[in-house]
């Protein structure tokens, strides 16, 4: 995902709406799947139940 360019800001002054517009933060941000691993995450959290209902 990328952003950046231009924002503009409004707010309410002296009885009127008055605008700034500033340049943007540009960012890039490197995404990752968090479904990669899913199978081995429900196979950790099966064996941890199946622990935890044997000692109660």
């Amino acid at each position: 995902m990328k952003t950046g360019g231009t924002k503009t800001l409004y707010s309410w002054h002296d009885g009127g709406i008055v605008s700034i517009t500033k340049s943007a933060k540009t960012t890039a941000d490197n995404l990752n799947n968090p479904l990669i691993n899913l199978n081995e995450e429900i196979q950790r959290l099966k064996e941890l139940l199946k622990f935890t209902l044997k000692t109660k």
